[in-house]
């Protein structure tokens, strides 16, 4: 599983419109989403920017 790689909570990149996680995109919600689901998501703040997903995440789901 991804979350049990650690160069990819380092380097991870699913962006669809930037060179880092823009954490707005479908993509980066949606992997956000995932790994929050997961219980990771904690292991990934390096690469995204966790509290913006955090004051969406509600709305995120809701849609």
């Amino acid at each position: 599983m991804i979350d049990e790689m650690d160069v990819a909570s380092r380097h991870l990149n699913v962006c669809i419109h930037y060179i880092h996680n823009c954490g707005k995109c479908s993509k980066c919600k949606r992997t956000l989403l995932i790994l929050d689901i997961l219980g990771v998501i904690d292991k990934y703040k390096n690469v995204f920017k966790l509290e913006y997903f955090y004051s969406v995440k509600d709305a995120y789901i809701n849609k």
